[in-house]
């Protein structure tokens, strides 16, 4: 074979692994899980022989080409699914109107706050706590608010006036934000009594690590979430993610107090605790603030645009 048969055949065969075929990227899937679940159980069996490193050092090798076959697949899997999935308009609708989406997100997370709220309330009772009792009204009263706003979206999409329909929008916006600033007076009350009680949430074992991983991607996708509605000027997905993340930020708080209760032993933690609240405190004022002041000026221009249409 000559030297440059050999570079083109080198060549073929790593544009083949390079770019597979689906089938080979299928077999390598179920082989790589085959050998993974036959070196677990090897393993946990105790078998410490020469072979079981070979077996795990080709398990690696298949492991990692696997992977990079899943990255290179990717894009063809996920337009084969939204493919199918946009098959049903229901769930069409939903992937490709971001309005949609987000009240129907709403709906879901509804019912699942509310009973996170309710358990809250439980603990208040069979803790005696305050700031449990407060936290549990907060987030009720919070799940109330996101109810409010879809059910009166809905109810006000009947409006054939989008004129009238824009007015109302901007109306709601501005009554959630005295809503949130009232309620926020009502929890810095409870905070000024749980740093001076230094009362907190209590996670038993593992559950505070995964409680910090949740409520800091509720943050992160609350702010994204956030810049995106404002960018969409659209008065019923700003009240939402406004009031996401007024309650992302309170989980925050929450967090912080058990992270102290569980490894703040020894320390002080009434400044840090005070400190934070006052800054989740003057935030959630700050943002309130901003949604009445927006609201009120889109108020008046929409009344000062259709009385000039009406004159004309």
């Amino acid at each position: 074979m000559s030297k440059r048969s050999f570079k083109e055949s080198a060549k073929a065969v790593f544009d083949k692994v390079k770019a597979p075929k689906p089938w080979v990227f299928v077999i390598f899937l179920i082989l790589t899980l085959l050998m993974l679940s036959a070196l677990i159980v090897l393993l946990v069996l105790g078998f410490t022989q020469f072979w079981v490193y070979i077996i795990n050092a080709l398990t690696a090798i298949l492991l990692a080409y696997t992977i990079y076959l899943i990255a290179h697949f990717y894009p063809l899997i996920k337009a084969k699914v939204m493919e199918t999935l946009k098959k049903s308009k229901p769930i069409a609708r939903y992937l490709e109107d971001y309005k949609y989406k987000s009240l129907v997100n709403t709906c879901i997370t509804f019912s699942i706050n509310i009973a996170y709220a309710l358990t809250q309330g439980v603990l208040a009772i069979l803790s005696h706590s305050i700031w449990y009792g407060t936290l549990a009204a907060y987030y009720i009263i919070l799940c109330f608010i996101r109810g409010g706003i879809v059910f009166k979206h809905f109810k006000r999409r009947k409006v054939g006036d989008e004129k009238e329909y824009a007015l109302k929008q901007a109306q709601s916006y501005r009554n959630c934000g005295i809503y949130l600033n009232i309620l926020t007076f009502a929890l810095s009350g409870s905070i000024v009594q749980m740093v001076i009680l230094n009362q907190g949430y209590r996670y038993a074992g593992i559950m505070i690590y995964v409680m910090a991983l949740y409520t800091f991607y509720k943050l992160a996708l609350a702010i994204k979430n956030i810049v995106k509605a404002w960018k969409s000027n659209d008065f019923t997905i700003m009240s939402i993610r406004d009031l996401n993340l007024s309650d992302a930020l309170v989980s925050m708080l929450a967090l912080q107090t058990a992270m102290f209760q569980a490894f703040g032993e020894g320390s002080n933690p009434y400044i840090f605790n005070a400190i934070t609240g006052a800054g989740v405190t003057l935030i959630l004022i700050a943002l309130s603030v901003v949604m009445i002041t927006h609201g009120n000026r889109e108020i008046k221009r929409l009344k000062l645009t259709n009385n000039n249409n009406k004159r004309g």
